[in-house]
């Protein structure tokens, strides 16, 4: 018997799903009788990170709540997320800053295969980002990273443009 807790938690899931990551166009899917596919398919970042983490349980939610199957699919790079959105193997993906970049046709996404995407973001959930530093390293504002210089991060350029950010306009 579903509680009005357990109900308004079915659909803030739902609603979670309406507005994390990008969404691509889909086919005609079997509909359930909640009017919600019967099976979706997302991709994310992978197992044992926070947003896997959250993806999990909205999808554990979709299932318990609603019958709906979630498969998530996991890559290591934004390609890896992406690709599978571009090509219509997954109905979303939950994106990290790689979505504005094959929109725009950016970086690793300027290519004529690659962007601009057609790509749909409908929500932005904000970012807790982070830097730790040696207790004997100076550097204890954020103003103090002006002129530092970090590693430069392979198939990450969005760490990287934010790192990069973060050593010229330290405020």
């Amino acid at each position: 018997m579903r509680t009005t807790r357990t109900r308004f938690a079915a659909l803030g899931a739902v609603a979670l799903l309406g507005l994390t990551g990008c969404g691509a166009a889909v086919g005609e899917e079997p509909v359930g009788p909640n009017g919600l596919p019967q099976q979706l398919v997302w991709s994310t970042y992978n197992v044992g990170t926070g947003t896997y983490n959250d993806l999990a349980a909205i999808a554990n939610t979709l299932t318990n709540e609603e019958g709906v199957q979630v498969r998530l699919m996991t890559a290591d790079t934004g390609i890896g997320r992406l690709a599978p959105l571009v090509n219509g193997t997954v109905d979303y993906s939950r994106a990290g800053d790689e979505y504005y970049y094959a929109f725009e046709g950016d970086y690793e996404y300027a290519s004529p295969e690659w962007g601009p995407q057609d790509l749909r973001m409908v929500w932005a959930p904000l970012g807790n980002y982070g830097l730790l530093v040696r207790e004997d390293s100076g550097i204890d504002s954020f103003a103090d990273l002006e002129g530092k210089r970090f590693p430069e991060l392979t198939a990450n350029t969005s760490i990287n443009n934010k790192m990069e950010a973060s050593s010229t306009t330290a405020a």
